[in-house]
């Protein structure tokens, strides 16, 4: 029932404010809306109006971290997603905590695992389009280049750029 009413709060926040413009003031106040309902979130999380978040109890998000339009963040119940300070979300991206399972025949009837932890490191920039699958680390000040995917855990090498499907 807790779920429920998160996800009947995120929408309202949407609803309410969606035809507001996008303004730092405007973003900033959604952002400190959205904060009662994250796990975590640190000083000025701005948030454009259409951005959707899915299972919010399970975000920590650092300072200074800005979501762009179209993204979508689903976590999974009993998942962990870290987005630390100074991020930067391009449009149209997805970050997801949580994976499908094979159970010898199809992915359909297995439940979703959800025990994983997402990890997007100080100082990165997300490109446009891009998608986070589950227990995928970003290392810090690293630039996700346009529509890529990624699917792992990165090399721990800061400043680095990652592009592709999969990134490399």
């Amino acid at each position: 029932m807790k779920h429920k009413l998160l996800i009947l709060y995120c929408w309202f926040i949407r609803t309410v404010l969606y035809f507001f413009p996008d303004i730092p003031i405007i973003m900033k106040f959604r952002g400190w809306l959205y904060s009662f309902v994250l796990k975590q979130c640190g000083r000025n999380f701005q948030v454009v109006h259409n951005v959707i978040i899915n299972t919010p109890q399970c975000f920590v998000i650092g300072d200074n971290v800005r979501v762009g339009l179209f993204v979508r963040l689903n976590g999974g119940q009993y998942s962990e997603c870290y987005i630390k300070d100074d991020v930067i979300i391009g449009q149209g991206t997805m970050i997801s905590a949580s994976n499908h399972e094979f159970n010898g025949k199809n992915y359909r009837d297995k439940k979703v695992t959800t025990k994983y932890i997402t990890i997007i490191n100080q100082g990165s920039w997300i490109g446009a389009n891009c998608s986070i699958t589950a227990n995928s680390i970003v290392p810090a000040y690293s630039i996700i280049g346009a529509n890529s995917c990624v699917t792992r855990r990165m090399e721990n090498i800061e400043g680095a750029l990652y592009g592709g499907v999969p990134a490399k």
